[in-house]
């Protein structure tokens, strides 16, 4: 076997290997033999069918076997001895194939294609300076809280007095909806006994503030427009007729803040300890946030400070990902498959700046972590398991199932090493309070 590193720009690496006629004769007279000793072809006893007859029926398995496997253990070998590390599968280029007749067979040669982990020289950290971001829970954001919870359980009572709809009234209503330059009927455009609050701005433009001034029994046609980006684009823009029926004014009820809410809605003995409660969440929530914007201010400055290089593969593959992950979520959303691709479209720029900061960090974190040997040992994730069924009760058993398989164990180990990273960044970084 011959080899040539016939391109080397960058991280992009371009291998030529070349196969010997005796590799290749060699092969096949090992893979044909296997094949002798295995066969049992009609006429002959297993293993004593004559060679010739073992070529003309299986040659061509026999050649695609070995193709696979001296490209395969050639390839690996040219990378001992240039000393290379692809971080993704290459791109194999055939210029001949083997061939199981002896008097055609020769050698042949094929190209590699790849790219190769960045070399990372590491900054001084002390380069790194976030101010420490803080969440004070004030008395005001226990109070919309409460005032939350009583919403929860307020209770949708009819208006007795004889006045019209007025803004924060919950209204019960019919509506038929038809299409103003065709009158046909809107598709799914029509309700009976809806349940509106007026000043919500849950419909279209226009709607709520129609209803305004409106008495029970009375029926009115709102004339209105869809807005111009509106998310079903067939209507969007076009004028549309609703024709309302007021049935009934209603309000909303809110229970009383005393201890018996508290009770009801906590299970604790007062309202001050339902607000020391609600307190208390707030504040484990305002530190959860601050930590978690520390660790992005942290990682955002450790991947600023460094300038590398980074393989386009990787870059492409966390576009690919991001892109899927996001057209899920816009299905889940009900978004229809062609503003999908618009979508995609507006953001596609984002989608390579954040795969590209991604792919960086991920080298950094990785870098960082073999140079400080904060790779997570096997207590680490032992501990994690136990950790994490303490808080969920799931058994032990299930959790490790669920990380038993390669690429699992890949995600929770980078997550365990990003977290022993972070750590270490903040002890050296130059945090400001």
């Amino acid at each position: 076997m011959k080899s040539e590193l016939i391109e080397n720009v960058g991280l992009k690496k371009k291998l030529k290997i070349s196969v010997t006629p005796e590799e290749v004769a060699k092969a096949l007279d090992v893979e044909l033999q296997k094949i002798q000793k295995t066969t049992h072809l009609k006429g002959f006893r297993k293993g004593k069918a004559p060679m010739e007859q073992i070529k003309a029926a299986y040659g061509g398995k026999a050649s695609q076997s070995v193709l696979e496997t001296l490209v395969n253990d050639n390839y690996i070998s040219a990378l001992k001895e240039h000393d290379l590390t692809p971080i993704v599968m290459p791109k194999i280029d055939m210029d001949q194939k083997p061939n199981a007749d002896e008097e055609k067979n020769g050698g042949f040669s094929f190209t590699a294609e790849f790219e190769v982990r960045p070399e990372i020289t590491l900054k001084s950290l002390s380069e790194i300076k976030v101010k420490a971001p803080s969440h004070e829970v004030k008395d005001e954001d226990v109070t919309k809280e409460l005032e939350i919870a009583r919403a929860q359980k307020a209770e949708v009572v009819a208006v007795f007095e004889e006045r019209p709809a007025k803004e924060k009234d919950w209204v019960k209503i019919d509506f038929a909806g038809t299409m103003t330059e065709t009158g046909k009927a809107l598709d799914n455009g029509t309700a009976n006994d809806f349940l509106l609050e007026l000043g919500s701005n849950s419909l279209i433009p226009g709607f709520e503030d129609g209803i305004l001034g409106m008495k029970v029994g009375a029926q009115k046609t709102l004339s209105l427009n869809f807005p111009e980006d509106y998310f079903q684009k067939e209507i969007a823009g076009k004028g549309v007729d609703f024709l309302v029926t007021l049935k009934s004014i209603n309000k909303k009820d809110l229970p009383e803040l005393n201890d018996e809410f508290a009770k009801e809605m906590a299970g604790v003995d007062s309202l001050k300890a339902f607000k020391d409660q609600i307190k208390e969440r707030l504040e484990t929530q305002a530190k959860q946030k601050a930590e978690a914007e520390l660790n992005t201010a942290l990682l955002v400055q450790f991947e600023e400070i460094h300038d590398i290089d980074i393989p386009q593969a990787l870059v492409d593959e966390q576009v690919k990902s991001l892109r899927m992950n996001t057209e899920q979520r816009l299905i889940q959303q009900g978004m229809p498959k062609g503003e999908i691709e618009d979508y995609h479209s507006k953001w596609e720029d984002n989608y390579k700046t954040d795969a590209i900061k991604g792919v960086k960090t991920s080298f950094l974190v990785e870098s960082l972590a073999r140079q400080e040997k904060l790779q997570p040992t096997p207590e680490d994730i032992t501990s994690y398991f136990a950790d994490l069924s303490d808080k969920t009760n799931i058994a032990m058993d299930k959790i490790k199932s669920y990380y038993s398989g390669p690429e699992k164990q890949s995600e929770l180990e980078f997550k365990l090493m990003e977290e022993k990273v972070l750590s270490y960044l903040k002890d050296k970084a130059t945090i400001e309070a």
